[in-house]
């Protein structure tokens, strides 16, 4: 007896894909044996699952061929916990069995509260880049006062210079 039919992308239409009970089993005459065969592709019109529970579109898109690509859970105040508040493709669109579906999934009401961020080692951070800053600083500084003494040195040069050729 064939029980289901069901569409593997491996498979020729009709092969067998599984036995209930299994091969090589003894059985008594009589006994029926259940075969589960490949079918052909279906068309399958996208049903309307906004609203619906997320273990409710499971179940009717497994009973339609369908498989879930994505899930996205997010907050929303209009739409109860665990319930599809969009769907990808949307409703009338045409698939294939083995198609895939996306669904947009609430968490319900935002919560009133705030998940306080870890700010552990941040002062061990924040001592580091002010360390960094300090020592960029002070080879600025360091720089400048260099420059300064070549300027000055120089001055002092020629004007020395200056005094030695008014001595002659």
């Amino acid at each position: 007896m064939i029980t289901k039919t069901s569409y593997k992308e491996n498979n020729k239409p009709n092969d067998v894909i599984s036995m209930d009970p299994r091969a090589f089993t003894k059985v008594k005459k009589g006994r029926l044996i259940k075969l589960t065969i490949t079918g052909d592709k279906k068309n399958i019109i996208v049903q309307d699952y906004l609203n619906m529970s997320i273990n409710n579109a499971k179940l009717s898109i497994k009973r339609y061929g369908l498989t879930i690509d994505t899930l996205i859970y997010e907050y929303n105040n209009n739409i109860k916990k665990n319930r599809i508040t969009s769907q990808y493709p949307k409703q009338g669109k045409i698939l294939e069995t083995n198609d895939k579906i996306s669904f947009v999934v609430s968490l319900g009401d935002p919560p009133n509260y705030y998940t306080v961020s870890n700010l552990m080692n941040i002062a061990e951070k924040t001592a580091d880049a002010r360390s960094r800053l300090d020592d960029a600083d002070f080879a600025l500084e360091s720089a400048r006062l260099a420059k300064s003494q070549v300027i000055q040195q120089a001055g002092t040069n020629m004007l020395a210079q200056a005094n030695q050729n008014t001595q002659h």
